[in-house]
């Protein structure tokens, strides 16, 4: 009878542990990285162990929120807990570094780091997820040449690199106006099979502002081929790269 009853508590553990784990899934915004902190901390006080799928969760919310700061705090938790982590672990703190890069750029590093535990010390092949995330860091930090040898790393490890690889590191090079540069990486992408994006194409019209508006409007024709339907930040990156030139009014006249 005494075992039947712990075996029924157990049970009724992990029924509530599920329930939690699962209103963190649910939750979503700006500041939801608050709601999960709060759950997690009720979880400890109901004496509820959280195993790794709760820790994730609360993870896949840092990075919906983009608090790296959590995540990492997060992540030390599980670490001194001794539990296992994943492909979701990983990927999710690499990812709430590459969202908050634009406010601190060294977090980089951060993501670089994490990549590399995955790899060395854990064993697992990252996920493109995962890849993705560590080159948006470096673009969205302006390091291009550190986003580039990363795609070069994963293209060299066999990685099937997809659009999104491609987009943060041309973004990279746009962002530093390496506009040939960028046109090369995307002639590369084509030829292993990575169609460009709208974002693509923005991209590299932003790398192209300031006195290339032949260039823009090649890229321009070139999208409207492919399909593509042009947004605001295609007509932004138009009108920006014909100011000063006799092109603008041809940038103009497409709007």
């Amino acid at each position: 009878a005494p075992q039947g009853k712990g075996n029924t508590q157990a049970s009724g553990h992990h029924e509530k542990l599920r329930g939690w784990t699962s209103a963190i899934a649910k939750l979503s915004g700006e500041q939801s990285w608050q709601a999960a902190g709060k759950i997690l901390k009720d979880i400890e006080l109901q004496h509820l162990e959280p195993n790794t799928i709760t820790f994730n969760a609360v993870l896949k919310v840092c990075s919906r929120s983009r608090n790296w700061n959590l995540a990492c705090n997060v992540f030390s938790e599980m670490r001194s807990k001794a539990l296992p982590q994943s492909q979701i672990t990983f990927g999710s703190i690499a990812d709430a570094c590459a969202r908050a890069c634009y406010s601190l750029a060294t977090l980089w590093m951060y993501s670089l780091s994490m990549l590399h535990q995955l790899q060395c010390f854990w064993g697992m092949e990252p996920s493109i997820i995962s890849w993705n995330s560590c080159v948006t860091a470096c673009g969205n930090a302006n390091s291009w040449q550190q986003a580039l040898m990363l795609l070069c790393k994963a293209m060299v490890e066999g990685v099937q690199c997809d659009t999104i690889t491609g987009n943060a590191a041309i973004s990279a090079m746009a962002n530093a106006a390496l506009w040939k540069e960028s046109l090369e990486l995307v002639l590369a992408m084509q030829l292993s099979s990575v169609l460009p994006s709208i974002v693509t194409y923005n991209s590299l019209m932003h790398a192209c502002r300031g006195s290339h508006a032949a260039q823009v409007q090649a890229l321009f024709k070139s999208l409207l081929r492919d399909g593509l339907r042009a947004d605001r930040f295609t007509f932004n990156s138009m009108i920006a790269a014909s100011m000063g030139t006799a092109g603008w009014h041809q940038a103009l006249g497409t709007l």
